[in-house]
């Protein structure tokens, strides 16, 4: 029962609970059969352009949230606060985050394949092993983020900061580099350096992709 699902869980705000209602009923559901929230005021659902398959949540407060593995797939998340929330192995491909506060937010093993991150805080986020092939990070602040062994083949750097950061064993084979900001980065190679390499293998990563 979704009552027993949650007992114990933290209180969300009374912002956060249509979204979170929608990922509770496709968990219960087996994610297969997609249902809108029972509430009539959910108004995030009857947004123009929302549906099951691509919900509208911009701007919505989820910041601590527990979304791990959640279905994101081509969802509408920008400027959504989602500082703390834990979203490690959920489905953010093609999803539009563009402006989202990500400052702590667990993405371990995410996969963020073509997402929009443009100008996105993931300050202190934890995406070690996050799949970010062809995502726009352009003037993302990484500063501190764990990018461990990270997939961001094709990803868009460009103005991002990543001062200390850790890319150790990270893949960024034909990622735009362009004007990083970079200073006691941690690079795949696990050398700590002030600017980036320029091109030698280290910097491009180990797997083979």
């Amino acid at each position: 029962m979704l009552t027993s699902r949650l007992a114990g869980r933290p209180k969300m705000s009374r912002t956060a609970g249509p979204a979170l209602a929608y990922y509770r009923q496709r968990s219960l559901d087996g994610g297969g059969r997609m249902n809108s929230p029972g509430r009539s005021d959910d108004k995030w659902w009857h947004r123009p352009g929302a549906s099951a398959s691509r919900p509208d949540l911009r701007d919505v407060a989820l910041s601590g949230g527990a979304l791990s593995g959640a279905a994101l797939s081509g969802a509408a998340l920008s400027g959504a606060a989602l500082s703390g929330a834990a979203l490690s192995g959920a489905n953010l491909r093609y999803a539009d985050l563009a402006g989202a506060n990500l400052t702590g937010a667990l993405l371990a093993g995410a996969d963020l394949l073509d997402a929009d991150l443009t100008g996105a805080d993931l300050t202190g986020a934890n995406l070690t092993g996050a799949n970010l092939r062809y995502a726009n990070l352009t003037d993302a602040n990484l500063t501190g983020a764990n990018l461990r062994q990270a997939n961001l083949k094709y990803a868009e750097l460009g103005g991002a900061d990543l001062t200390d950061a850790d890319l150790t064993d990270a893949y960024l084979r034909r990622a735009d580099l362009t004007d990083l900001r970079w200073s006691n980065t941690k690079c795949p190679d696990g050398v700590v350096r002030n600017t980036p390499p320029l091109e030698p293998p280290e910097f491009l990563g180990h797997r083979r992709q």
